[in-house]
Protein backbone atom coordinates (compact mmCIF):
# COMPACT_ATOMS: atom_id res chain seq x y z
CA UNK A 1 0.00 0.00 0.00
CA UNK A 2 1.22 3.11 -0.99
CA UNK A 3 -0.15 7.01 0.68
CA UNK A 4 -2.92 8.66 -1.38
CA UNK A 5 -3.48 12.01 -0.16
CA UNK A 6 -7.47 11.14 -0.34
CA UNK A 7 -8.34 7.69 1.33
CA UNK A 8 -4.46 7.83 3.12
CA UNK A 9 -3.88 4.47 1.02
CA UNK A 10 -3.08 3.35 -2.56
CA UNK A 11 -3.13 -0.34 -3.46
CA UNK A 12 -0.17 -0.94 -6.03
CA UNK A 13 0.12 -4.43 -8.50
CA UNK A 14 3.01 -6.60 -7.50
CA UNK A 15 1.56 -9.28 -9.69
CA UNK A 16 -1.28 -8.95 -12.49
CA UNK A 17 -1.66 -12.85 -12.73
CA UNK A 18 -1.53 -12.38 -16.12
CA UNK A 19 0.36 -16.46 -16.26
CA UNK A 20 -2.36 -17.58 -13.36
CA UNK A 21 0.86 -18.69 -11.33
CA UNK A 22 -1.04 -16.70 -7.97
CA UNK A 23 -4.00 -17.78 -8.49
CA UNK A 24 -5.38 -18.90 -4.67
CA UNK A 25 -2.28 -17.19 -2.37
CA UNK A 26 -2.73 -18.66 0.94
CA UNK A 27 0.06 -16.25 2.71
CA UNK A 28 3.51 -14.51 2.25
CA UNK A 29 6.47 -13.43 4.21
CA UNK A 30 9.04 -10.48 4.22
CA UNK A 31 12.28 -12.15 4.50
CA UNK A 32 15.02 -10.68 7.12
CA UNK A 33 16.59 -9.70 3.51
CA UNK A 34 12.94 -7.80 2.06
CA UNK A 35 12.33 -9.95 -0.63
CA UNK A 36 8.98 -11.05 -0.83
CA UNK A 37 7.69 -14.27 -0.77
CA UNK A 38 4.37 -15.69 -1.77
CA UNK A 39 2.71 -19.44 -1.66
CA UNK A 40 -0.40 -20.34 -3.48
CA UNK A 41 -2.25 -23.75 -3.84
CA UNK A 42 -1.60 -24.28 -7.73
CA UNK A 43 1.37 -21.51 -8.09
CA UNK A 44 4.35 -23.10 -5.65
CA UNK A 45 6.53 -20.38 -4.05
CA UNK A 46 7.02 -17.19 -5.67
CA UNK A 47 10.28 -14.53 -4.70
CA UNK A 48 9.86 -10.77 -5.42
CA UNK A 49 12.57 -8.33 -4.45
CA UNK A 50 12.30 -4.54 -4.61
CA UNK A 51 13.96 -2.55 -7.12
CA UNK A 52 15.43 0.53 -7.38
CA UNK A 53 11.80 2.91 -7.14
CA UNK A 54 10.96 0.20 -3.96
CA UNK A 55 8.53 -1.66 -6.35
CA UNK A 56 8.70 -5.26 -6.33
CA UNK A 57 9.54 -7.69 -9.00
CA UNK A 58 9.25 -11.35 -8.99
CA UNK A 59 13.05 -12.93 -9.48
CA UNK A 60 12.48 -16.48 -8.82
CA UNK A 61 9.58 -19.26 -9.00
CA UNK A 62 10.06 -22.75 -7.02
CA UNK A 63 7.57 -25.64 -8.42
CA UNK A 64 7.90 -28.87 -9.00
CA UNK A 65 10.15 -28.75 -11.54
CA UNK A 66 12.70 -27.65 -8.34
CA UNK A 67 11.77 -30.70 -6.41
CA UNK A 68 8.38 -29.63 -4.82
CA UNK A 69 5.97 -32.61 -4.92
CA UNK A 70 3.48 -30.28 -6.33
CA UNK A 71 2.81 -26.32 -6.28
CA UNK A 72 0.22 -26.98 -3.73
CA UNK A 73 1.98 -24.89 -0.39
CA UNK A 74 -0.37 -23.91 2.57
CA UNK A 75 2.36 -21.99 5.22
CA UNK A 76 5.40 -20.67 4.98
CA UNK A 77 7.73 -19.03 7.93
CA UNK A 78 11.31 -18.06 7.92
CA UNK A 79 13.44 -18.85 11.12
CA UNK A 80 16.24 -17.09 12.83
CA UNK A 81 19.06 -18.29 10.40
CA UNK A 82 16.63 -17.17 7.21
CA UNK A 83 15.48 -20.41 6.07
CA UNK A 84 12.45 -20.74 4.34
CA UNK A 85 9.90 -23.23 6.11
CA UNK A 86 6.93 -24.75 3.27
CA UNK A 87 3.71 -26.26 4.68
CA UNK A 88 2.54 -28.32 1.78
CA UNK A 89 -1.16 -29.33 1.61
CA UNK A 90 -1.34 -32.78 2.31
CA UNK A 91 2.64 -33.08 1.35
CA UNK A 92 4.61 -32.50 4.43
CA UNK A 93 7.15 -30.26 5.19
CA UNK A 94 10.19 -28.32 3.44
CA UNK A 95 12.80 -26.42 4.41
CA UNK A 96 14.45 -23.94 1.57
CA UNK A 97 17.61 -22.67 2.23
CA UNK A 98 20.97 -21.54 0.44
CA UNK A 99 19.39 -22.49 -2.91
CA UNK A 100 18.78 -26.06 -1.21
CA UNK A 101 15.57 -27.83 -0.92
CA UNK A 102 15.30 -30.35 1.77
CA UNK A 103 12.34 -32.55 2.82
CA UNK A 104 11.60 -33.22 6.38
CA UNK A 105 10.16 -36.52 6.78
CA UNK A 106 10.05 -36.58 10.50
CA UNK A 107 11.37 -35.03 13.75
CA UNK A 108 11.93 -37.42 16.00
CA UNK A 109 9.68 -40.46 14.56
CA UNK A 110 7.25 -37.99 14.13
CA UNK A 111 5.99 -37.41 10.83
CA UNK A 112 4.32 -34.90 9.00
CA UNK A 113 1.08 -35.74 6.90
CA UNK A 114 -2.20 -33.96 5.78
CA UNK A 115 -2.21 -30.18 5.58
CA UNK A 116 0.59 -28.82 7.52
CA UNK A 117 0.44 -25.42 8.36
CA UNK A 118 3.67 -23.66 10.52
CA UNK A 119 4.24 -20.26 12.70
CA UNK A 120 6.70 -19.49 14.93
CA UNK A 121 9.15 -17.09 16.89
CA UNK A 122 12.70 -17.20 16.65
CA UNK A 123 13.63 -19.91 19.06
CA UNK A 124 10.89 -22.65 17.78
CA UNK A 125 8.34 -23.10 15.42
CA UNK A 126 4.87 -25.13 15.67
CA UNK A 127 3.32 -26.97 13.10
CA UNK A 128 -0.19 -28.86 12.57
CA UNK A 129 -0.09 -32.34 11.28
CA UNK A 130 -3.08 -34.50 11.82
CA UNK A 131 -4.63 -34.28 14.90
CA UNK A 132 -1.70 -33.29 16.68
CA UNK A 133 0.12 -29.70 17.06
CA UNK A 134 4.03 -29.81 17.26
CA UNK A 135 6.49 -27.48 18.83
CA UNK A 136 9.69 -27.74 17.39
CA UNK A 137 13.25 -26.32 18.12
CA UNK A 138 14.24 -25.41 14.40
CA UNK A 139 17.41 -25.07 15.26
CA UNK A 140 18.22 -28.31 16.65
CA UNK A 141 15.22 -30.22 14.77
CA UNK A 142 14.04 -31.20 17.82
CA UNK A 143 10.96 -31.96 19.34
CA UNK A 144 10.67 -30.01 22.08
CA UNK A 145 6.58 -31.12 22.77
CA UNK A 146 3.01 -32.70 21.10
CA UNK A 147 0.15 -31.20 21.75
CA UNK A 148 -3.75 -32.58 20.81
CA UNK A 149 -5.59 -30.40 18.74
CA UNK A 150 -8.77 -29.01 19.96
CA UNK A 151 -10.73 -30.01 16.85
CA UNK A 152 -9.40 -34.05 16.16
CA UNK A 153 -11.16 -36.51 13.89
CA UNK A 154 -13.48 -34.73 11.92
CA UNK A 155 -13.52 -33.85 8.13
CA UNK A 156 -12.30 -29.99 9.79
CA UNK A 157 -8.89 -28.89 8.93
CA UNK A 158 -6.95 -25.64 10.92
CA UNK A 159 -6.73 -23.29 7.98
CA UNK A 160 -4.37 -21.45 9.98
CA UNK A 161 -1.48 -20.76 12.95
CA UNK A 162 -0.93 -17.59 14.50
CA UNK A 163 1.80 -17.02 17.35
CA UNK A 164 0.85 -13.87 18.99
CA UNK A 165 3.67 -11.72 20.93
CA UNK A 166 2.66 -12.55 24.57
CA UNK A 167 3.68 -16.24 23.28
CA UNK A 168 -0.45 -17.53 22.84
CA UNK A 169 -1.13 -19.65 19.81
CA UNK A 170 -3.89 -19.29 17.94
CA UNK A 171 -5.68 -21.82 15.67
CA UNK A 172 -8.21 -20.84 12.99
CA UNK A 173 -10.28 -23.55 11.83
CA UNK A 174 -12.55 -23.83 8.12
CA UNK A 175 -15.90 -24.52 10.00
CA UNK A 176 -15.25 -24.88 14.15
CA UNK A 177 -13.91 -21.25 14.60
CA UNK A 178 -11.23 -19.91 16.14
CA UNK A 179 -9.25 -20.91 19.40
CA UNK A 180 -6.23 -19.59 21.69
CA UNK A 181 -4.12 -20.84 24.39
CA UNK A 182 -4.47 -20.27 27.50
CA UNK A 183 -1.15 -20.44 29.89
CA UNK A 184 -2.35 -22.80 32.82
CA UNK A 185 -0.61 -22.67 36.16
Amino acid sequence: LVPDSTTGYRMNIIDNNAEGHLDNVQGGIIDASGSLWLISLGGGLTQYRRDARQLFRKTATLTSQHGLPSENMKSIFEDIEGNIWLGMFGEGLYRYADSDLEYIRAIQEKEFIGPTIIAGDPERFYLASGDQLFEINHAADSLNRTYSLPVTGSMDKINAIYQSKDGRIWLGYEYAGLFVSEKVS
